[in-house]
């Protein structure tokens, strides 16, 4: 399917066939079941239409194969984008030594490196994860975890559970060990 690249080409703004048709406009005709007279006569209207057809079709069959979104799953995501607000900046990991000993380093978002410890956690039945923050201090880096029960785990065990999956995480994937992990149950 030949399109231009998007920009400013029309009020929408978006892609659109040598013939002019923006393809929002084409695509959403075609869902409407009502394409024009145009786009029904026109030769590059009429490849793009079925391209989409196909390509529709491919997305209609996967989505029916896909088990339903576990109940809460849009609460939980939710949750972390406001805990998390926008990335505070990166973090650099030291890599391994090359050949003649040297270091490489390695830039990660602060917010992945939250993400991986939330999704660790994600693995301890009893609690939701919300706040994750990490600081480097003078005893090493300390996590700070923000908490709610969604079970009947006792509070100790949990916490302990928490930290011990964070621990492993920063350990497997980053070469952390860490100094500190605090958990608080809200």
């Amino acid at each position: 399917m030949a399109v231009n690249g998007p920009g400013p080409d029309g009020p929408d703004g978006g892609d659109r066939l040598p013939c002019g048709t923006s393809l929002d406009a084409l695509l959403d005709h075609l869902r409407e079941g009502r394409p024009t007279a145009h786009e029904r006569a026109c030769p590059h209207c009429t490849a793009a239409a079925e391209e989409l057809r196909v390509l529709t079709a491919a997305r209609d069959e996967a989505v029916a194969d896909l088990p339903a979104a576990p109940p809460g799953l849009a609460d939980r995501v939710m949750r972390t984008v406001r805990a998390e607000g926008r990335s505070s900046g990166y973090i650099a990991l030291p890599g391994p030594p090359g050949p003649a000993g040297e270091r490489g380093w390695t830039r990660i978002r602060t917010a992945a490196v939250a993400a991986l410890f939330r999704a660790a956690c994600d693995t301890v039945p009893g609690a939701a994860v919300g706040h994750c923050r990490f600081s480097e201090g003078p005893d090493g880096i300390a996590v700070e975890l923000s908490a709610r029960f969604t079970g009947e785990v006792p509070a100790p065990r949990l916490a302990e559970e928490l930290r011990g999956a964070v621990r492993a995480a920063a350990l497997h994937h980053l070469g952390w060990r860490l100094a500190r992990v605090d958990v608080r149950f809200h």
